[in-house]
């Protein structure tokens, strides 16, 4: 419960960006789905950058996936121990309130025993026979004074009524019950609770603690060449001419996660300052960059001043990739 606590209060900080994000994406959806240059778009892009591909996939997991698929464990095993309480409960059983009067329930369970009779159901014995069975238990338990005072004060069967329980008799029959078969089990749970122990866990655990194996050195190439991957796939990307606003674009999409994802790679360089200002630079330009592919289609007037920034912001583009190139290649002689 504190673990999604502090999950949905980090989701909370966020709710502004995420609400922008989902309404933005949501505004789009049937514009999209009929649209074929928006498939066509993402079959490219998806197929065309399977590296960035990855780092898309690997950012939402990471950052969003892995955390909603945690809430939505917890939420159905919530759910799954809360129907399974109440499928225990006696006053839920007979039908009860807990402050009904002692012939209430007796006239409850008359009635109760009278519906749910396996006589009653011809055909059907087998089927209604453990309903009447835990009915009966039920109105035993509520007809003893002692038992039932105690099952309201600990909320729980007393172990002498468990034995003639469901759950006794799978333990006397050597059954061990599953955490996760609470509530009548469920296989997306268990598939939820995989997926978070074998991916999931493992996953951060790289994130968090891989970059604390190298050192400064191994970081500081990792970081350029990450960052010059990304810049080459940014540089690529630029040549899709933008879709319109009415329209998920998936190059978009590629194009903000590499950004972020520079950002992150860049942090890794913070033990040489002459190299960060160097990938300020790029990052800086692909910013820029950034802002004219996204102006999509400027008026006749203004398209041939977007055209030659953008043919400058490539230029510059090249030229600090050229320099980053260097940089590196002198500090691997360094090292």
């Amino acid at each position: 419960m504190a673990l999604s606590a502090w999950i949905c209060l980090g989701f909370l900080s966020d709710k502004d960006y995420l609400m922008g994000a989902v309404k933005g994406g949501v505004l789009r959806i049937p514009t999209s789905v009929p649209n074929p240059l928006v498939w066509t778009r993402a079959s490219y892009v998806s197929l065309g950058f399977p590296v960035l591909s990855f780092r898309v996939v690997k950012r939402f997991s990471l950052k969003y996936g892995f955390k909603l698929v945690f809430l939505s464990a917890f939420l159905l095993y919530t759910w799954n121990v809360w129907t399974e309480t109440l499928a225990d409960d006696p006053f839920t059983i007979v039908g009860v309130s807990p402050s009904a009067s002692a012939s209430q329930i007796r006239r409850a369970c008359r009635q109760g025993s009278l519906k749910l009779h396996p006589d009653k159901h011809p055909g059907q014995e087998e089927q209604i026979r453990p309903k009447f069975e835990k009915h009966t238990r039920a109105c035993k338990l509520l007809n003893d004074p002692k038992l039932k005072e105690k099952y309201i004060k600990w909320g729980a069967l007393p172990k002498r009524d468990q034995k003639d329980g469901e759950a006794a008799a799978a333990v006397e029959g050597g059954v061990s019950m599953n955490i996760l078969q609470v509530g009548g089990g469920s296989y997306l749970l268990s598939a939820m609770v995989y997926l978070l122990l074998l991916v999931g866990t493992p996953a951060y655990i790289l994130d968090n603690v891989g970059d604390y194996i190298y050192d400064d050195a191994a970081q500081l190439e990792s970081s350029i060449a990450d960052c010059k991957a990304l810049s080459e796939d940014m540089k690529a990307l630029y040549k899709c001419a933008p879709l319109s606003s009415l329209f998920l674009d998936l190059a978009e999409l590629y194009l903000v996660v590499a950004q972020a994802e520079y950002l992150d790679a860049k942090a890794r360089a913070a033990s040489a300052p002459r190299t960060v200002s160097s990938l300020n630079s790029l990052l800086t330009q692909h910013q820029a960059r950034f802002y004219t592919w996204k102006a999509g289609n400027p008026t006749l007037a203004d398209a041939e001043k977007m055209d030659a920034k953008s043919l400058k912001l490539d230029k510059a583009i090249a030229t600090s990739s050229e320099a980053l190139d260097k940089r590196s290649k002198g500090s691997g002689k360094a090292s």
